[in-house]
C-alpha cells in the first residue's frame, strides 16, 4: 500500500491493512518481487475501480497449515456478472464507459500465473457497484 498511496490519497480512497493470526515475528520466505507483483497488481485495480472517498483493505491472514490469505478488498464499481468470465483470460480486460480502464487484461493472468506457481490460488467475489474481493 506504501507504493499506491499517493493515488489514493488523490482519490480521497482510505486504505488500511489487517494482519490476522501472526506471531509478531513471523516471517515470509517466498519470492519477495513476485509476492509484491502480485499485491500491486490487485491494489491498483482496487484503486482504479474505487470512487472517490471508498475504501480498500489488504488482510492477511495466517491459517493453520502455514498458508495465507491475502484478501484485497475495494468498495468499487465491482465486475457484472457477463464479464467475470474475462478476468483470468488473456487481453480479457473489463471495460467500463465511465472509468479510465488503459489496462489491456495481463495483471490478473500474470497474477494467477506466479500464484499458482507458489502453489496457491487466486479467486474473486463481486457484487457490481458494491465492490470487489480477490
Amino acid at each position: 500500500m506504501k507504493i499506491l498511496e499517493d493515488k489514493a490519497a488523490i482519490k480521497g480512497i482510505t486504505t488500511s491493512i489487517e494482519l490476522l493470526g501472526f506471531a509478531k515475528d513471523y516471517r515470509i520466505v517466498t519470492d519477495q518481487k513476485r509476492l509484491q507483483q502480485v499485491l500491486l497488481n490487485l491494489c491498483s485495480n482496487a484503486l482504479k475501480f474505487t470512487d472517490r472517498n471508498g475504501r480498500v483493505k489488504i488482510i492477511a491472514r495466517l491459517k493453520n497449515n502455514n498458508f495465507i490469505k491475502l484478501t484485497v478488498i475495494d468498495t468499487g464499481i465491482g465486475i457484472k456478472e457477463e464479464d467475470k468470465g474475462k478476468l483470468f483470460q488473456l487481453f480479457g480486460s473489463v471495460k467500463d464507459t465511465k472509468k479510465n480502464t488503459n489496462g489491456i487484461g495481463l495483471g490478473l493472468v500474470i497474477s494467477k500465473m506466479i500464484v499458482n506457481k507458489f502453489n496457491g490460488k487466486i479467486d474473486f467475489k463481486s457484487e457490481y457497484k458494491r465492490g470487489t474481493k480477490f
